[in-house]
């Protein structure tokens, strides 16, 4: 990633050649294969939405949202009436192309056309729409418009922190969780720290495509189960039930390992400690060739914890990510907790334990080592296959 600088050597952004503003979001209809957006209308919609946000009887889609519940359609009616037609937010409504009814909403808002940012927001989806194909498409839909019509540079989805299930929406559409800002707002009377994610426009294309063969009809079975996850299409994960996936806190960096990993071993050394902030460190070596990082290289940032040691960390969550030696160029030391879901190893034992924290007490029964791995060759060797 290129570096700018000015004629004193102050670090500056990249040239944004031939930028101008943005236009507006559209208010026409936008047709999918599975939903249409239409601008929300009162007399169109407000009573076919009411009656689905009827069927979430426990009013959990209310819980995040500035707005809502709602006691009658009538009162509905009246919120419609006083969003519809504006310049930000502009809301839709998401009408089934199959049955011809709405059964959800979503907006553009916070439109700053001059720096080229939009947000998606006020994301209302009812049950029949929750997890289905159609909201999906919907997000794509909204997205297309922002980047490939419009040109904007940055779309931003902005939720309640404590939101994990809108949170994870949006990582699962592309979006970089970029932190929170305390006591943002105050929501119905209560505190909000807001969680930040966006998507860029670099970042786009790979999303689009993701996007489009997910929503191919090929990646849906006969009962109309997918196939492939939209994330593993956009990172551009094998099939392969041994490609392994990994990611720091954040979500900004992503990693595959394609194979299987090496030893676990738990590492008890002064820098592990210092590096993790805990007792010890699980690393598993990975060879370089089934190693590849699928987003965030930019992120990465290493530090040299002692002569020919470099340790990675993601610059933007600080998660620990691997380390390596200049003298193994062909090793990568993965730290096992950036692993997605079950790395199908177990660890096989302790090494470095003459540095044991003194408030850690070993007591898994794993063969415990005073001095690191390259001491211990030959006990490795026999350990081999147990993990």
């Amino acid at each position: 990633m290129t570096e700018y600088v000015t004629e004193l050597g102050l670090p500056i952004g990249e040239p944004v050649p031939h930028w101008s503003p943005r236009p507006r979001p559209s208010r026409a209809a936008i047709e999918g294969r599975f939903c249409r957006l239409e601008p929300l209308d009162a007399d169109r919609h407000a009573t076919a939405l009411h009656e689905a946000y009827a069927a979430d009887r426990e009013r959990r889609l209310w819980t995040y949202l500035p707005y809502g519940p709602f006691e009658s359609a009538a009162e509905y009616r009246g919120f419609v009436e006083a969003v519809q037609g504006k310049d930000d937010p502009v809301f839709y409504a998401i009408v089934d192309l199959e049955t011809g009814r709405p059964l959800g909403v979503a907006s553009y808002l916070r439109i700053d056309p001059a720096m080229g940012t939009i947000e998606v927001g006020s994301i209302c989806f009812s049950p029949a729409l929750q997890r289905s194909p159609l909201a999906t498409e919907a997000m794509y839909l909204m997205m297309r418009h922002v980047f490939d019509d419009l040109g904007y540079r940055r779309y931003e989805w902005k939720c309640n922190s404590r939101n994990a299930a809108s949170i994870a929406a949006a990582r699962r559409l592309g979006f970089h969780f970029e932190g929170v800002f305390r006591q943002m707002m105050v929501t119905k009377g209560r505190n909000r720290d807001t969680a930040w994610l966006s998507i860029l426009d670099r970042e786009w294309p790979a999303a689009k495509a993701a996007f489009e063969a997910w929503l191919d009809p090929a990646n849906f079975d006969a009962s109309g189960a997918q196939r492939r996850r939209l994330e593993d299409l956009r990172l551009g994960r094998s099939e392969s039930a041994d490609v392994l996936a990994a990611s720091c806190l954040c979500g900004g960096v992503r990693i595959e390992v394609s194979g299987q990993v090496g030893p676990v071993v738990y590492c008890h050394c002064s820098r592990c400690q210092k590096a993790s902030g805990t007792a010890f460190a699980a690393n598993a070596d990975v060879r370089a060739p089934y190693w590849k990082v699928v987003a965030g290289s930019d992120l990465i940032r290493e530090f040299a914890s002692s002569p020919g040691v470099w340790r990675a960390f993601c610059s933007t969550c600080g998660s620990p990510l691997y380390s390596r030696r200049d003298a193994n160029p062909d090793v990568h030391r993965i730290r096992l907790g950036i692993v997605d879901g079950d790395p199908r190893r177990r660890p096989i034992a302790h090494f470095w334990v003459e540095s044991q924290a003194p408030w850690y007490t070993i007591a898994d029964g794993l063969p415990a080592f005073a001095r690191g791995p390259a001491d211990h060759e030959e006990e490795i060797a026999a350990l081999r296959g147990k993990g």
